[in-house]
């Protein structure tokens, strides 16, 4: 999931006066056929899959989660308000085949997880 209009929606949420979301980008990084695809389905969807396909270069899956205390107010210490995220997994093909391709998905990551 790509967020092209990130200026566009950030204006349009402080004017409605909602929260505005974050945007979290983890690659999950590993050799060929150890679990990195199912781990992310996992993650994402909440349960396992019993015959993952392999991945061709990266796919991305997102997951929506909320972070920080519920009971908060919006006077509280700045960090402690409940914030919306968008988590991006990149799953990174493990094959060595695609191992040239691999440094383009390397640049504005938040995060890598190494199975």
């Amino acid at each position: 999931m790509m967020f092209w209009n990130r200026d566009r929606d950030r204006d349009t949420k402080e004017q409605n006066g909602g929260p505005l979301c974050g945007q979290v980008r983890v690659l999950v990084v590993g050799d060929s056929g150890v679990g990195k695809t199912s781990l992310v389905h996992l993650m994402t969807k909440g349960s396992s899959t019993t015959r993952p396909s392999r991945t061709i270069g990266c796919s991305v899956n997102v997951k929506h989660i909320t972070y920080g205390n519920p009971s908060s107010s919006s006077n509280s210490i700045k960090g402690d308000a409940e914030r919306d995220f968008f988590v991006e997994l990149w799953d990174i093909s493990g094959h060595d085949r695609y191992k040239d391709c691999r440094s383009l998905f390397y640049t504005q990551i938040n995060g890598k997880m190494f199975i």
